[in-house]
């Protein structure tokens, strides 16, 4: 397994740099990521407390702090839920979505970012938050994974995300 050089970790929905990512972080260096550099900024749209509808400007402003912690030498991006649905937008060559609401995009979007190669999915088959209906909306180029017992709750299963990054990764 080649471990990439520089990782971004974007938390969800009410998170930060300091919480799930850190733990994805943990368990990615227990399987030998001992060199990786790892980014995990917090977001200070997504993690601020709704205050208005999740829009596409709350979108546009969420993807222009995203971008902004993504400097040119990284190789990886994993975002957890709402940073899973920002990852497959940066410009980087391999980018990985965990129980992201895939449904909230366009399916022309959708259509577009599926052209870039790089880009994967996973997502928890028990998932009541960000249900696994939400695959459906992908473009069928999207390679897809269906974890049956994960859940919204990612730091119960974080070991198994980190081994599908991990397997993923390259």
């Amino acid at each position: 397994m080649n471990a990439p050089r520089t990782v971004l970790l974007l938390h969800g929905m009410g998170g930060s740099g300091q919480g799930s990512v850190s733990l994805l972080e943990a368990e990615l260096r227990l399987l030998g990521w001992h060199e990786t550099r790892f980014l995990r900024p917090t977001l200070p749209t997504v993690n601020a407390p709704r205050e208005r509808p999740l829009d596409e400007a709350y979108f546009r402003k969420a993807l222009a702090e995203a971008q902004a912690e993504c400097p040119p030498e990284v190789d990886l991006v994993v975002g957890l839920s709402y940073g899973g649905l920002l990852a497959p937008f940066l410009d980087v060559p391999q980018r990985r979505s965990v129980c992201s609401p895939w449904k909230r995009l366009p399916p022309e979007i959708l259509a577009h970012l599926a052209t870039r190669p790089g880009w994967a999915v996973l997502q928890g088959g028990l998932d009541t938050l960000v249900t696994p209906d939400h695959l459906e909306a992908l473009p069928t180029e999207v390679t897809c994974y269906l974890d049956p017992e994960g859940t919204h709750q990612f730091d119960a299963w974080m070991p198994r995300i980190a081994a599908w990054v991990a397997r993923n990764a390259g």
